[in-house]
């Protein structure tokens, strides 16, 4: 892989590849921790730090996506569940956004808007 065209899936191939017959364990997060400097450096906010964030403020979160859900009842609304070394969070994209981006694995960069919602 000479880095010009390699996707999140392609680099995670090679990590795993490259510890294969060895005694070495990758955890899914080795590979966000990865990519931690660089989403830093891009005013990444780490997901154990949301909650200390108002509502409707500014966000940029970096993560492993690791489940999208598109239940027919939702209008075309899919949730994700992205995660990174210090938590999880439950995403809700519109339509239109989902559409455009259409993605279902690998590392994700995140421009949103913090919604709290109450829960019971």
């Amino acid at each position: 892989m000479d880095g010009a065209g390699d996707t999140c899936a392609d680099c995670a191939t090679a990590v795993r590849c490259s510890v294969d017959g060895s005694d070495l364990h990758l955890h899914r997060h080795s590979f966000v921790e990865l990519r931690r400097d660089a989403f830093t450096r891009a005013g990444a906010t780490s997901i154990g730090e949301l909650a200390r964030l108002k509502h409707g403020q500014p966000i940029k979160i970096g993560g492993l996506l690791v489940a999208v859900q598109r239940p027919p009842t939702a209008k075309g609304f899919a949730f994700l569940a992205v995660e990174d070394a210090s938590g999880l969070v439950n995403v809700i994209v519109a339509p239109l956004v989902y559409e455009q981006y259409r993605v279902s694995s690998g590392i994700l960069w995140l421009s949103a808007t913090r919604s709290v919602t109450m829960t019971y």
